[in-house]
């Protein structure tokens, strides 16, 4: 070995011989125990929970009405899913109001195993996986279709189109 591998490798042994003393026995004089851990666990949980009951009596604090308006729009059907990522060329995707679909065209399938990988528009796409430029999301995928999820909750298939 040369100079520097040995030191290295000593400072490496010198890292472990410090975190194993520091694990077992500078751990133990800080007083650190396990009941004093719950309790530090138990205060954090409570300050959580103070949060949460203040932030309700400040929605609650108008007659019910903003938390009315917050529950009204949670259950809405939302035009734009903030978890869906749209890249730049995406556009403006299915409202539900077009009944136009983009072209897709289902080409064929990969079996992995149990698993199926779709082609579509010379892509592989597995379930749950969202679709290029389109931002449908797979469901299904079987040897003959694909079932596709749009964003306004409606379900479209592709049939396999084979050239």
């Amino acid at each position: 070995m040369n100079k520097r591998e040995v030191i290295i490798i000593g400072l490496a042994g010198l890292l472990a011989v410090y975190g194993l003393l520091n694990y077992f026995v500078l751990d133990k004089k800080k007083g650190s125990t396990d009941e004093e851990k719950i309790q530090a666990a138990i205060k954090a949980a409570d300050a959580i929970g103070k949060t949460a009951q203040t932030t309700m009596a400040a929605l609650k604090k108008n007659g019910g009405r903003d938390l009315a308006y917050l529950k009204t729009k949670a259950e809405d059907i939302w035009s734009r899913d903030p978890f869906i990522y749209y890249g730049e060329n995406s556009g403006k995707l299915d409202d539900g109001a077009s009944d136009k679909l983009p072209d897709m065209v289902y080409s064929g399938f990969i079996q992995l195993g149990e698993n199926f990988l779709g082609i579509i528009n010379g892509m592989e796409y597995s379930i749950g996986d969202l679709v290029i430029d389109i931002g449908y999301k797979v469901l299904e995928i079987t040897p003959t279709k694909v079932t596709l999820l749009t964003q306004s909750n409606r379900q479209v298939t592709l049939y396999l189109q084979e050239d």
